[in-house]
């Protein structure tokens, strides 16, 4: 969700103790002192495996210089596994694959979709051998747990992510992820209380509003869920204000679509104003009952989903799952 490190990018190389690595990228120095403070912590491999970063000055410069890398955007997060002296502690980029990711992209084809559950499947495998040596280990448990969610195995993801929280109790306010889980999973009153949760560490997040909506408007209907919708009112992220506006019922698609292509913005700024106005407009008219509409939103948040993070394989996996949806619908019970 939502990321205040926007200050320049870096970009840095990851190895690992077999010779194999991923790459990284990182928004500026607030980026890089985040990376510095998350190897303090051991949820990195350490400074000697970092190679120097080259710097572009801003996001359209690093489009332009890098535009064959992952993630050009957004902090790829580094949520390495704890302590990785083993071959099998393998760090971890949320999104960031070794699969390389133009920016702007503009096809997602199946290819692209097996391609990615074939990525998270391997790493679902090397979690759970790690599990088994250090069962004691939290972050095994969320990484696997992610993984899991991005091959769209709800149940499991969501068993992961609790043995997390069970491990690490203090970080349940800010764990927004589980309750994605619980939302595709059908279970929107934990969805509701895991969202409201991280309300109280993440104020002036949108995404994180829309979120408690959605799962309130499974709840009681799009009336209560706008009665209730979470008043916030600095998230500076286009076109999330028009989004907000949207959702709280002031608003229109066509001030969100207008919002993002405002200010003449760069090729990056664009593509992500598009991403996230493509994604909660598909999440707003699903939420509405207008399944074409949503449908033709969420599968534009596809296209080149890879260079949005976590929110790009949120877009995926919500395009999976309905397309899951709609092909058993299709299969006639047998008599």
């Amino acid at each position: 969700m939502k990321n205040n490190d926007r200050i320049g990018i870096l970009h840095a190389t990851l190895k690992f103790t077999d010779g194999s690595g991923l790459k990284a990228l990182y928004l500026g120095q607030a980026g890089k002192n985040r990376l510095l403070r998350l190897n303090r912590r051991g949820d990195i491999v350490g400074d000697d495996n970092l190679e120097h970063p080259r710097k572009a000055t801003d996001q359209t410069a690093l489009g332009q210089a890098h535009a064959n890398l992952p993630c050009p955007s957004r902090l790829a997060i580094i949520t390495a596994v704890n302590r990785p002296t083993r071959l099998h502690n393998v760090a971890m980029l949320l999104f960031a694959w070794t699969t390389t990711t133009a920016l702007g992209q503009t096809e997602t084809t199946p290819e692209t979709f097996a391609k990615a559950h074939k990525t998270h499947a391997k790493a679902e495998l090397d979690y759970t051998a790690a599990i088994k040596r250090e069962p004691d280990t939290a972050n095994l448990y969320q990484q696997r747990g992610v993984v899991r969610f991005f091959q769209l195995k709800f149940t499991e993801s969501l068993a992961d992510f609790d043995k997390f929280i069970e491990m690490m109790p203090s970080r349940e306010p800010y764990h927004w992820q589980r309750g994605l889980v619980h939302y595709y999973a059908g279970k929107y009153k934990a969805g509701r209380k895991q969202f409201e949760s991280h309300q109280t560490v993440n104020t002036q997040d949108v995404e994180n509003a829309v979120w408690h909506y959605l799962c309130i408007s499974k709840i009681d209907g799009v009336k209560e869920a706008e009665k209730q919708f979470i008043k916030i009112t600095s998230d500076r992220r286009v076109p999330l204000k028009e989004i907000h506006a949207l959702f709280a019922g002031k608003g229109t698609e066509r001030q969100v679509l207008d919002a993002i292509k405002a200010g003449d913005p760069g090729p990056a700024a664009l593509a992500r104003g598009q991403f996230y106005g493509h994604l909660y407009l598909g999440l707003y008219f699903e939420a509405q009952g207008n399944k074409k509409k949503s449908a033709d939103y969420i599968a534009k948040a596809t296209k080149g989903h890879e260079a949005h993070g976590y929110m790009g394989q949120v877009a995926r996996v919500h395009h999976e799952w309905l397309q899951q949806k709609l092909k058993n619908k299709e299969v006639k019970p047998e008599k």
